[in-house]
């Protein structure tokens, strides 16, 4: 996960959820990383989403999803999943 400052707003990655929805994903909810985070997936069709937590509810403009957040994963495929997180607060 990359946070894009603007407007001095310092979040970090840990101030978001992360899920997936899929197939027997394992883990399918943890705290936002800027490491690598290894998700078990079974075949089929899947989805990466990240909400932020308590109290950063709106204080973000849009939050991008890379290629491989959303698809179907086929037995021996491998996919990677960046989520990008634009900032703009408000005044």
């Amino acid at each position: 996960m990359n946070n894009i400052p603007g407007n001095d707003f310092d979040a970090r990655a840990s101030d978001y959820t992360v899920r997936v929805d899929g197939n027997h994903q394992t883990p399918d909810t943890f705290p936002g990383s800027e490491e690598v985070v290894d998700v078990k997936l079974g075949i089929g069709s899947y989805k990466v989403t990240q909400t932020p937590n308590n109290g950063l509810i709106g204080q973000y403009s849009h939050i991008t999803n890379g290629e491989g957040c959303s698809g179907v994963i086929h037995p021996d495929e491998t996919k990677t999943c960046i989520i990008d997180t634009v900032f703009n607060v408000q005044p």
